[in-house]
């Protein structure tokens, strides 16, 4: 039990007579009534039958929908009623009696009496910043925001979603009406001040997973600051100092050379001096498709804090000359271990080649034939730094147990933590052409193309030679050791499965029950006390509890999707679905036809994963109010389909536009599984995604990978 649900269920008990003398009656008593809305949106903590409301607050505004939205000195909420007739302003002062209405994350009020005490002026929206929504303290409250607006979109068929640049974070505001196209190519840059109420979408678990700003339309969008006529004529911001922009939330403008064709990546690699870049434009469209290595680019956009580095993002770009692409320097290949602290810092410059040409060898440990690049994964033979090359058409010959030599542009893709500096230990790599990737040193005969038949042949040979009973035992023997490795390795995989599903199910059912409660603590006390210095402390422990809250919730969906694939596939399907439905807002329906047969365990996680995908998109993208996912055996193979009633999309417009990392995601899983995927969808009309394996299905088939 939760420790704000223990300490209410403690305060029910004493209240209600437990632990009184004994032998002593008591009549059973009416629950008193709520009286502060705090107390209204906390009740859902309260396991027992709802109390009746009757509290005394100020009108901060109204909500779509014909709600009304209330402030105290405790907290806020929303209050519904059936009367319409009876209207109120911001300022008035009400006093609301009925009955406790039930919201997504906190609880309202549905109103019976609705009396106005008094008029005042209309009440000051509170400041707020990413932190603050995020920890959903000012939850349907009145709010303003100021920031500088990073993108503009559309959702739905008639709302609109305004991105902000806010305090090193971004806060995401919803307008119920649509922002004309032209009024929102003029926000991009632009400092505004928001007014709205705090809100966000919560899960069924109340907890709440993206937060946001409501406002009612766009007025309550008001520009401080308008953006550049030009954004081009902005003056060019130096590779190296563009953490700037980190700082201000404004776009800078860089200017550099590319170093791989454009849209590589989904992204335009930049380099002037020893530095690069990786730009993130907000559009890949022929422009950009058409950039190629030796173009002058000048690029205008956010800085964003990237999984290893800073990179620009939401950005426009151009290309203005050409000048000469920066040499691929050789990644050193040396241990770090042990070196003097200069030696060090030289190798950490020489080795941090993020967004910039490199020269690697790798010793290739796996090779995938995909259709638009082949993918190369090994590490180089010292310092074992892993590398990914996505290389079109390279060598026959570069397969597992080969070196080969690689040259093109790199972008770190993980780090080795350190006390003060970061080391790259992997890379992904693009080499320009097929003429970047040589071959160093061959793969053993047996292992290179065609050396299935030759071997084939000189051992069915060798069987008819006289020593062929001895080869006999010593094949025997080793199919012994080979049984008994299987099995000691099914036992330790049961034992890993059953160890990760039982710390996913203590975090879930202690930590992160109780990092919950703890922030609605801290939360409280931060309102009760006066103290600035003690306010403070409060607000960043309660800023730590947030991110101990995302990290735990991260860690236990870890755990699970990497224990699900272990089970038979029916049994995994059903654990995915049973899991999903605790994100996601509409009903999600599991229909399974038949005995499913259990495809390899690779292709196993990979269906899974698309699944999961699908239904992600369904939720985040689609705005369903249903889904249903099926499978089903069929011709020795299995179909699995994901199907929902959402806004649907046009396939084929998104074929054509880059950046839908979504669809490619569930395109390369399919390919990894030796799956068909199709995808059918249209504007307003739903969508089915449906992946075979093992199955001569075609219907529809969109990709094989």
């Amino acid at each position: 039990m939760p420790a704000i649900a223990r300490l209410a269920w403690i305060a029910t008990a004493i209240a209600s007579g437990v632990g009184s003398t004994p032998g002593r009656s008591h009549a059973a008593e009416p629950p008193r009534a709520l009286t502060t809305l705090r107390a209204v949106g906390e009740s859902f903590l309260d396991p027992g039958p709802h109390a009746p409301v009757d509290v005394k607050a100020v009108v901060t505004g109204h909500l779509p929908g014909g709600s009304i939205a209330l402030r105290d000195d405790t907290g806020a909420t929303f209050a519904s009623s059936a009367d319409r007739e009876f209207v109120v302003e911001p300022g008035d002062r009400v006093r609301v009696r009925g009955t406790v209405r039930e919201g997504a994350f906190i609880n309202g009020i549905a109103a019976e009496t609705l009396e106005r005490l008094d008029r005042g002026a209309a009440p000051e929206p509170r400041p707020v910043g990413p932190a603050d929504l995020a920890a959903g303290v000012f939850y349907h409250d009145l709010v303003t925001a100021r920031g500088v607006v990073r993108s503009v979109s559309q959702l739905g068929k008639s709302k609109t979603v305004v991105v902000l640049n806010v305090d090193g974070g971004t806060i995401e505001v919803r307008f119920e009406r649509l922002v004309p196209p032209e009024q929102a190519a003029r926000l991009i840059d632009a400092a505004v001040t928001v007014t709205g109420f705090g809100g966000g979408e919560a899960n069924a678990s109340r907890q709440l997973i993206r937060p946001f700003v409501r406002g009612a339309d766009s007025r309550a969008l008001q520009i401080t600051a308008p953006s550049a006529a030009d954004p081009f004529a902005l003056p060019a911001t130096p590779l190296e100092r563009i953490s700037l922009g980190l700082q201000s939330g404004h776009r800078l403008k860089v200017v550099g050379v590319a170093t791989a064709r454009g849209g590589v990546g989904a992204g335009v690699f930049l380099a002037a001096g020893d530095h690069g870049l990786f730009v993130i434009p907000a559009a890949i469209d022929a422009a950009v498709r058409a950039i190629t290595p030796g173009d002058r680019v000048e690029a205008v956009g956010f800085a964003t804090p990237g999984r290893v580095s800073i990179v620009l993002g939401d950005a426009v770009v151009r290309v203005v000359g050409t000048a000469p692409v920066p040499p691929a320097r050789p990644l050193p290949d040396v241990k770090s271990e042990h070196l003097p602290i200069d030696e060090w810092n030289r190798l950490h410059q020489a080795i941090w080649r993020d967004a910039l040409p490199l020269e690697v060898e790798i010793d290739v440990a796996s090779r995938i034939d995909g259709g638009d690049a082949t993918e190369l994964v090994g590490t180089t033979p010292v310092r074992k730094v892993a590398i990914r090359c996505l290389a079109t058409e390279p060598p026959r010959d570069a397969v597992p147990g080969s070196r080969v030599l690689v040259r093109g542009v790199g972008r770190v893709t993980a780090t080795d933590r350190d006390m003060f500096r970061t080391m790259p230990i992997a890379f992904d790599v693009w080499p320009a052409s097929a003429a970047e990737v040589t071959i160093v040193r061959a793969a053993p005969w047996w292992l290179r193309p065609g050396a299935a038949r030759a071997l084939a042949v000189t051992l069915a040979g060798s069987a008819l030679a006289a020593a062929g009973a001895a080869a006999w035992v010593v094949v025997l023997r080793r199919q012994v050791r080979r049984q008994v490795a299987v099995i000691e390795q099914q036992l330790r995989t049961e034992a890993v499965l059953e160890e990760r599903q039982r710390i996913a199910r203590e975090f879930h059912d202690s930590l992160e029950q109780d990092l919950a409660a703890m922030a609605l603590r801290l939360d409280a006390a931060a309102e009760a006390t006066a103290d600035h210095e003690a306010h403070d402390v409060l607000a960043e422990q309660r800023a730590a509890v947030l991110r101990l809250q995302d990290e735990s919730h991260q860690f236990v969906w870890d755990l699970r999707d990497a224990a699900l694939a272990e089970r038979p596939l029916a049994e995994s399907l059903a654990a995915l679905v049973e899991d999903l439905r605790h994100l996601s807002p509409a009903p999600i329906g599991l229909r399974i036809a038949g005995s499913l047969p259990n495809p390899p365990l690779a292709a196993r996680q990979q269906l899974l994963r698309i699944v999961r995908e699908a239904v992600a998109n369904a939720v985040s993208h689609a705005h369903a109010a249903t889904i249903e996912v099926a499978a089903s055996a069929r011709d020795g193979g299995v179909v699995m389909e994901v199907r929902d009633d959402g806004e649907g999309f046009d396939v084929a417009a998104c074929e054509r536009r880059a950046g839908h990392f979504g669809l490619r995601g569930m395109r390369e899983r399919a390919w990894r599984a030796g799956a068909t995927l199709g995808i059918e969808s249209s504007p307003r009309s739903g969508t089915r995604v449906v992946v075979a394996v093992g199955t001569g299905w075609t219907e529809g088939e969109e990709s094989r990978g």
